[in-house]
């Protein structure tokens, strides 16, 4: 199902109220999933990024998937999957964040020939490889195990 316009309840979910009685405990994880959603959706909202809920799955019982973007930059976006709504909202999040984290969302960008011939594109330690023969991964970026 695909939505034109997010809904009310849908994006209520993106700011659960944590006065709620509802703590939703996953073993093994440090906080509720009420909290880790209201965690990574104001971390987001801090960056100044609105975060809207694209569409939900729920073909067999237990089984929850759902895609999410930046409404200002659709093309910026992940998928979750859960047993639940939240187990499936906070995957999404936190794949968004790790996504933002590492540059994903545009990693594959080319920003202009002043860019391209800096001496960094995202970090001033970063190192460039060029492509060895027939594609080949170069030397100098394999270890000694490789």
């Amino acid at each position: 199902e695909e939505v034109e316009s997010i809904d009310a309840d849908a994006q209520a979910l993106l700011l659960p109220s944590l006065t709620s009685e509802s703590h939703t405990y996953i073993q093994g994880k440090d906080l509720p999933l009420e909290e880790t959603i209201a965690n990574m959706s104001a971390i987001l909202a801090n960056l100044g990024m609105k975060i809207e809920i694209a569409s939900w799955r729920n073909i067999v019982p237990n089984v929850w998937s759902l895609h999410i973007r930046d409404a200002q930059s659709p093309m910026c976006f992940t998928n979750g999957k859960g047993a639940t709504k939240e187990s499936a909202l906070a995957s999404a999040l936190g794949e968004f964040i790790e996504r933002l984290n590492c540059n994903f969302f545009y990693n594959d960008q080319f920003w202009g020939e002043d860019i391209a011939n800096a001496d960094f594109v995202h970090y001033p330690d970063e190192k460039w490889f060029k492509p060895g023969p027939n594609g080949e991964l170069p030397k100098e970026i394999l270890d000694e195990y490789c």
